[in-house]
């Protein structure tokens, strides 16, 4: 009885350690994934303000 529970609990533990590692590499990847979108939305943003200017240029 006591082997079993003890081979219940290693299991239980190696899933909880996969599970937090999965959470933390899909943590890392939706960042990832921000940060290209914020990226992008800044360079939208610079080149709309290079336009403006151009118009006003001319």
């Amino acid at each position: 009885m006591k082997g079993l529970l003890r081979k219940v609990r290693s299991i239980f533990d190696t899933t909880i350690r996969i599970l937090v590692f999965c959470a933390v590499l899909v943590l890392i990847v939706a960042l990832d994934r921000f940060a290209f979108t914020d990226q992008r939305l800044l360079n939208i943003s610079r080149q709309a303000r290079v336009d403006l200017q151009q118009d006003m240029q001319s």
